[in-house]
């Protein structure tokens, strides 16, 4: 796997399906973006028409390759660790209801939550995602930063990033 491919493989399983919370008529919707997307000072980030709503996309740190070893052998095959941020940024029109904004922030993280536990290969794709590296180590870390007002006063924004690994095993050959 590449950056790219790990980039790749988050993305498309939490886009199929379309990740919604909330109960119909009020759902809020996630728009998943490949890499960061620039928008203009002022722009919504909302989906056309939604009172609410938010932006996304994975962004891979810094990666971590080590030697896997069998007792009594030399290296057969190496763990490849890439952390994963799943970067959030909501929006909401700041005249609706106090507290709505919040709850519908706090109802999309969860449901992204729950889609990554629901399947630690990511549908087969990865080696490992959102179960940490190893026994009490961290499986997901939700940071958020918020919530503000922009710069006009008409929209609530609240930062979020949820943060996880993915590991690969690479195997070498005759390892």
């Amino acid at each position: 796997m590449s950056r790219k491919s790990v980039r790749e493989a988050v993305l498309a399983f939490l886009t199929a399906p379309p990740i919604t919370a909330g109960t119909p008529p009020r759902t809020v919707g996630c728009q998943w973006y490949p890499a960061q997307p620039l928008f203009a000072k002022g722009a919504t980030r909302t989906q056309s028409g939604a009172p609410s709503g938010a932006v996304a996309w994975p962004w891979v740190g810094p990666e971590h390759e080590t030697q896997l070893y069998a007792v009594g052998s030399s290296a057969i095959g190496k763990r490849v660790l890439y952390p994963v941020s799943l970067c959030l940024r909501y929006s909401s029109n700041a005249k609706e209801p106090a507290g709505q904004w919040q709850d519908d922030h706090d109802d999309l993280v969860q449901a992204i939550k729950t889609r990554i536990r629901s399947d630690f290969t990511f549908g087969g794709t990865l080696f490992s995602a959102g179960e940490g590296t190893g026994i009490g180590s961290e499986d997901l870390h939700v940071t958020t930063i918020g919530p503000y007002l922009d710069p006009g006063g008409g929209t609530v924004l609240i930062e979020t990033d949820i943060e996880l690994t993915v590991i690969e095993i690479v195997m070498v050959a005759g390892g």
